[in-house]
């Protein structure tokens, strides 16, 4: 909980970025809009911790505002109110509204058919599987991991096949943790014979990254 002087700062701060908002929040320059991308996201930070559900607002106008911009420099904001809103929903328990969350953010991001989005899609599709993991639904969980490894598995991108190498090695987990061990070494061992033979650097990466947790399946 804040202390009174903490919290008097937090609304002077608020105060500041919502006269930014005011503002600029209708201009049509990339820069300007930055600026308010900024502001809703540092002034919905302020109220994380005591008052989270007022933060919510903050982080859904950039989401709608901005959310299918391809400027990096506004994906930085855009990731940024995605992982707020998640934090705020998670820290509560709002498991299903997080699951339903993260399913809309990764239709909004696959909507735009444009491949900036596609690190964040397969993101938020990693992020939903663990969602409903969390939730108990393991075979759904599985089935999510595997959506996203068809859709995302042969992109020759580092950003993708980051959450696509996390997704293999979530479903061999949650086998072998289900004491199904030989179905865990075989979901392993396709994937490295899927990826073995591709010439890209990518796919050396996530190569080596599923041999090296193989080996760790077979360590006594």
């Amino acid at each position: 909980m804040a202390r009174a002087g903490e919290l008097g700062r937090g609304e002077e701060s608020r105060a500041a970025y919502d006269e930014i908002i005011l503002l600029y929040e209708d201009s049509t320059d990339p820069r300007l809009q930055i600026i308010v991308a900024t502001a809703y996201v540092a002034s919905a930070n302020t109220l994380l911790f005591d008052d989270p559900d007022a933060s919510l607002p903050g982080y859904e106008e950039v989401l709608s505002r901005y959310g299918t911009s391809t400027d990096p420099d506004m994906l930085t904001w855009v990731v940024l109110a995605v992982n707020g809103k998640a934090s705020v929903l998670e820290r509560a328990g709002r498991l299903e509204e997080l699951c339903s969350f993260q399913e809309d953010l990764f239709s909004l991001f696959e909507g735009t058919g444009n491949r900036v989005h596609e690190p964040e899609a397969a993101r938020a599709r990693f992020e939903k599987a663990n969602t409903m993991r969390k939730l108990g639904r393991d075979e759904e969980a599985i089935d999510a991991y595997v959506e996203l490894i068809d859709r995302y598995g042969d992109l020759a991108d580092g950003g993708v096949l980051f959450w696509v190498s996390l997704a293999v090695d979530s479903v061999a987990g949650m086998l072998t943790r289900s004491d199904r061990v030989e179905e865990a070494r075989a979901f392993y061992e396709t994937h490295i014979f899927r990826y073995r033979n591709r010439t890209e650097p990518e796919f050396s990466e996530v190569t080596r990254f599923l041999e090296e947790q193989l080996g760790g399946l077979d360590s006594p």
